[in-house]
């Protein structure tokens, strides 16, 4: 279900999601990549928020955009 989000988010069928173990810490980090020729990533990012806040009711939603 997060790798259908992020595509509708980014409006892109290209995306990548990935799940890591928490260094020291119960529950799981996931990453989120996308093409680099995204466009208006400000955009993207609240869409992303919107569908996260819709789908995932109760889920901890942290945003962090990495280089």
């Amino acid at each position: 279900m997060l790798r259908q989000i992020w595509s509708l988010a980014s409006a892109s069928p290209q995306v990548e999601v990935s799940r890591a173990q928490r260094y020291n810490a119960d529950g799981y980090i996931y990453s989120l990549s996308a093409p680099p020729n995204l466009q208006n990533i400000a955009e993207v990012e609240v869409r992303l928020r919107g569908l996260l806040t819709r789908h995932l009711v109760g889920a901890v939603n942290s945003l962090v955009r990495l280089p």
